[in-house]
């Protein structure tokens, strides 16, 4: 998705973000997350770091990029663009959260599945989850894009609201914004 990508904006637009790296997503991911359950009055009860909420996380985190030195050099060495199994790693921790972030319940800060939550929630995915705010120029072009997505996800995949919208999660999760990658 362009969109979501920043890749349907003019060069003018887009803008440079720093390399994509484990501590980074996950600290990025939890306060994002923390931050948004604040807002609508709800706490954040994990009781742990997310990205050590459950062996499969902690499984995938291992797989994403980490800053590093080399032997005996006093540099940080940091990939400057994740590889593949990076992004699987990223997929699998997002996709995980999902069904603990997105779920029917009141204190849930993505909400499914009634017409006006969905609503709510893609708007929440565009605004906190993946960093745009309302004026941000690419902010209504990614939530057209995250709403086209769950609508294609329950019609041609036919998926439920809550699968459709738990697969809306995790491409948002994966933006460029939240990844840190450069756009």
């Amino acid at each position: 998705m362009p969109e979501i990508q920043g890749q349907a904006l003019p060069a003018s637009l887009r803008g440079l973000v720093s390399v994509s790296r484990k501590n980074h997503f996950c600290h990025a991911l939890e306060t994002r997350y923390r931050d948004l359950l604040t807002s609508k009055g709800l706490t954040y009860s994990f009781g742990q770091p997310l990205c050590s909420l459950n062996q499969n996380i902690v499984s995938a985190a291992s797989t994403l990029p980490s800053d590093k030195t080399l032997r005996g050099s006093q540099i940080i060495v940091q990939a400057s663009s994740p590889d593949a199994l990076g992004m699987i790693g990223y997929r699998n921790i997002c996709r995980e959260l999902s069904s603990r972030f997105v779920n029917e319940q009141a204190n849930s800060a993505f909400r499914c599945c009634s017409a006006a939550d969905v609503t709510q929630a893609i708007a929440d995915m565009t605004q906190s989850l993946m960093g745009l705010p309302s004026n941000h120029p690419r902010h209504e072009p990614a939530k057209a894009a995250l709403s086209r997505f769950f609508m294609n996800a329950r019609r041609n995949l036919s998926l439920t609201d809550l699968a459709a919208l738990r697969e809306t999660f995790v491409a948002s999760c994966m933006a460029p914004d939240l990844l840190g990658v450069g756009l």
